[in-house]
């Protein structure tokens, strides 16, 4: 009885291929496989920051409802969102998470974020 190792048992099913063209086929199957696991969709525009959410009334660059601010007053990110509520939380200090916009910063402005979720920061 001989013995014979799974790559062998290939061949019985597929007797007219060659062991270089089934490794190769494999090979390839292995490399489509990890491509197509990997995320090449990673959401880079997705943005994590803290600071005092302020109510935007005027601004040179004409955007956002609200904008996100330091502790001095300067501005990180204008702010627009459909899922929150930025109005309840004016002058509150948060930690906000949402995605940038494409197409800004315009006018030297900062850049636009669209906040999909905010926790209060004690």
């Amino acid at each position: 009885m001989s013995q014979f190792n799974k790559t062998d048992s290939l061949f019985l099913k597929y007797p007219n291929r060659s062991k270089q063209t089934i490794r190769r086929f494999l090979f390839y199957l292995v490399f489509v496989i990890v491509s197509f696991s990997c995320n090449d969709d990673a959401d880079e525009s997705m943005m994590i920051s803290d600071g005092f959410i302020v109510e935007t009334t005027s601004s040179y660059y004409q955007y956002g409802t609200h904008t996100l601010q330091t502790n001095t007053g300067d501005v990180l990110y204008a702010l627009r969102s459909n899922s929150v509520n930025l109005y309840q939380y004016n002058d509150t200090y948060v930690k906000i998470k949402g995605h940038l916009i494409n197409g800004y910063p315009v006018d030297s402005g900062p850049e636009y974020l669209d906040v999909e979720s905010l926790t209060i920061i004690d």
